[in-house]
């Protein structure tokens, strides 16, 4: 990832404005806090790319979800 790090469970995408930043998805049902310590040159404005180990757990989270999420912005 661009922090250095080997991507993990709680890891996202984000653009560089969002980098470091911490956040919950409303509704996500593992009831995860998500650390942005990605970023990409698809992932731009308030985008978050959710990693998960494969996509079939992605396509079933993704599922409960939906495309569009609600983000909750945590202290830092």
């Amino acid at each position: 990832m661009a922090n250095g790090e080997v991507v993990h469970e709680g890891a996202a995408a984000c653009s560089r404005e969002n980098f470091g930043q911490r956040f919950r998805i409303i509704g996500d049902p593992l009831d995860r806090i998500y650390t942005c310590k990605d970023t990409g040159s698809a992932v731009d404005g308030e985008h978050r790319d959710i990693w998960f180990e494969n996509s079939d757990d992605g396509y079933n989270w993704s599922q409960q979800v939906g495309d569009f999420a609600q983000v909750e912005i945590l202290p830092e």
